[in-house]
């Protein structure tokens, strides 16, 4: 428990641990949405109660500054021109992809034209 909202049920305090909701372990939820879900429609929910917090350890907690992300640390030239020549591999590699995906795409339309006129309807219809 992180935070304890005015309409909650008597008894939660932050750093409770949700145990199951409504008879369904935590633990064997698939996803951090389906939790969210048990927990906003749930009616029982069993916690184990976490170590006391006081009001004002729990303001010190939150009054910690946000770490600065590191930069990366600068390269030599040498790992620099062969970042370069493997950032342009892969771009080219991109092109090659995407160019070789409009000719699919393309040749598919072809085919959908060509079974459209042996059946004699109008290719017209293949926009939507």
């Amino acid at each position: 428990v992180r935070g304890v909202t005015p309409y909650a049920p008597e008894g939660a305090d932050i750093g409770d641990v949700v145990i199951s909701v409504d008879g369904k372990l935590i633990s064997k939820v698939g996803s951090a949405a389906d939790v969210e879900r048990l927990l906003t429609e749930g009616r029982l929910i069993r916690l184990r109660k976490g170590r006391r917090t006081t009001q004002s350890s729990a303001v010190s907690v939150k009054a910690v500054p946000q770490e600065k992300p590191r930069l990366p640390k600068p390269c030599s030239q040498a790992e620099a021109a062969a970042s370069e020549a493997s950032r342009l591999k892969s771009e080219e590699k991109l092109l090659r992809s995407i160019e070789e995906l409009l000719q699919t795409e393309k040749k598919y339309v072809d085919d959908l034209t060509e079974i459209f006129l042996r059946t004699g309807e109008n290719p017209s219809k293949l926009l939507f």
